[in-house]
C-alpha cells in the first residue's frame, strides 16, 4: 500500500484544500488519483505556484502490516 504527501523545500507538508498551507503533518492522500485530482484542481485555480518547488513523497506501508501487542509497543 502506498500513501502520498506534498512536501516543500522547508520539509513541511501541504494540508490540501483550495488554499493549502504547509504544516509539520499536512494531509495524507491514500490514492495516487486523489493527489492528482488535487493538483489538477490547483491548476484550475491557478494556485499551482504554491507547489512550484514542492515534490510528492511516496510512502510504502508494509502489507501485511506489522502487528505489535500493546505491552510490547509500550516497552519500546
Amino acid at each position: 500500500m502506498k500513501i502520498y504527501k506534498i512536501q516543500n523545500k522547508q520539509g513541511l507538508f501541504s494540508n490540501g484544500g483550495s488554499n493549502p498551507k504547509f504544516t509539520k503533518r499536512g494531509k495524507t492522500w491514500g490514492e495516487k488519483r486523489h493527489i492528482k485530482s488535487h493538483l489538477s484542481m490547483m491548476r484550475g485555480y491557478k494556485l499551482l505556484d504554491i507547489y512550484k518547488d514542492c515534490h510528492v513523497v511516496e510512502y510504502i506501508i508494509s502489507d501485511p502490516p506489522n502487528e505489535i501487542t500493546i505491552e510490547d509497543f509500550m516497552e519500546t
